[in-house]
């Protein structure tokens, strides 16, 4: 047996770096230009909090590297653009960037992003990779690959590693 003998579950063949200013612009071009649908049926819809999508921005403009990567399928990308073009997974990394770089996201304590005079030269980004699957059947199949392994961290987890947090950064004074 050789892992070879199993389908790829990377078909992304495009690849684009997008600065975080510009996603907006990119997507809005997309829905005109190319039809793109950021709901096909498969997607949850939109399920982060405010206090979830705050947290993502600010991972991101702190030069965070984990995330980045928004997938989407159109059909013949590479050769005429036929067919239905869908975001695959990032729905919801997509929307909050989109929502930071128009000013609809506080940041960084209720600050915005056009508060901060170098907003338009941060260097993050993020990547578009961009499938060209042909049927809808292997989209479907991509996207449960992506979505059905790993596990949520829970709040109470969050939670321990927080308590954890507090107790190293500011430590119990030993009594006398």
């Amino acid at each position: 047996m050789r892992f070879t003998d199993f389908p790829s579950l990377n078909p992304t063949h495009y690849q684009v770096d997008v600065p975080l200013y510009s996603v907006d612009r990119t997507i809005r071009e997309w829905i005109t230009e190319q039809h793109l649908n950021l709901m096909p049926p498969f997607q949850r819809g939109h399920v982060w909090t405010l206090d979830q999508r705050q947290a993502y921005a600010e991972f991101l403009l702190r030069e965070g590297d984990s995330g980045r990567i928004i997938f989407f399928n159109h059909p013949g990308w590479n050769t005429g653009h036929d067919g239905p073009f869908v975001i695959v997974d990032g729905l919801q990394r997509l929307t909050t960037i989109r929502m930071l770089v128009t000013n609809q996201l506080p940041i960084f304590g209720g600050a915005r992003f056009q508060d901060f005079d170098d907003h338009h030269r941060i260097l993050n980004t993020l990547r578009f990779a961009i499938a060209d699957l042909p049927t809808e059947a292997d989209v479907l199949k991509w996207y449960l690959a992506i979505n059905a392994g790993g596990t949520p961290h829970t709040t109470a987890e969050l939670d321990r590693v927080r308590r954890l947090l507090a107790a190293v950064e500011d430590p119990p004074k030993p009594t006398l």
